[in-house]
């Protein structure tokens, strides 16, 4: 099911765009294109991930080129850090949850890992707030809800106010 963690992403031959779109089709699930050729959104959207996936290359080489660029990617839309193995160190008295788990409708999570949490690029602004009070910042816990994921633990959480439940990843 696309949005929902990947068992495992293994190590595939082939070039690194062909290994982009593998660890995305976990994530974002198999797109199948139906424009013709020559349309001209179709055009944009390849030119904007060619750019996308110049830019995750880039930073994969000048980040964490020993590590496999799969690997690599699965890191980036899972902790959405693209610094490889170097999750934040908070001690225990500091956060809510886990650290490297923030919500999608935090300032501490980046507009990628949002979009990639959500399901979907938002038509508009997303509405993000601080999940910080007090010195101590709210990130998602391990919860189970027919199946395993993350939930957001922050009672001001845009989610959790429009909808009247806490917001749940898995």
């Amino acid at each position: 099911m696309a949005r929902c963690k990947p068992e495992c992403v293994s190590t595939v031959s082939g070039t690194n765009r062909d290994k982009w779109d593998y660890v995305r089709s976990l994530y974002f699930g198999n797109y199948v294109e139906t424009r013709a050729v020559d349309d001209e959104a179709r055009i944009a959207d390849e030119a904007a991930w060619t750019t996308l996936f110049n830019e995750d290359e880039a930073s994969w080489l000048a980040r964490s080129p020993s590590t496999p660029f799969e690997k690599w990617m699965q890191w980036k839309y899972e902790y959405g850090t693209e610094a490889y193995g170097n999750l934040p160190q908070h001690k225990v008295s500091t956060h809510i949850g886990r650290s490297y788990a923030a919500c999608p409708y935090s300032t501490e999570a980046t507009d990628l890992r949002s979009e990639h949490m959500l399901g979907s690029v938002p038509t508009g602004p997303l509405t993000k707030v601080t999940h910080t009070v007090g010195g101590v910042t709210y990130y998602m816990e391990t919860a189970y809800q027919g199946k395993w994921g993350f939930r957001c633990t922050y009672d001001g959480c845009p989610y959790y106010l429009t909808n009247g439940i806490r917001y749940f990843y898995c």
